[in-house]
């Protein structure tokens, strides 16, 4: 059995952050975003919830 839950956290290279609802274990979550041209994703981290 898995416990706690997660948030996934993205900053674009400009400087832009977004993050995703609160995923709970067991749980699945397809998300889009986008960091609009000519950016790109300067990284992408999940941060644990609880």
């Amino acid at each position: 059995m898995f416990t706690g839950a997660i948030r996934i956290l993205v900053t674009c290279s400009d400087g832009y952050q977004f993050a995703s609802p609160i995923i709970f274990a067991g749980n699945r979550f397809t998300g889009r975003g986008t960091c609009g041209p000519p950016w790109t994703v300067r990284s992408a981290n999940a941060e644990t919830v609880f």
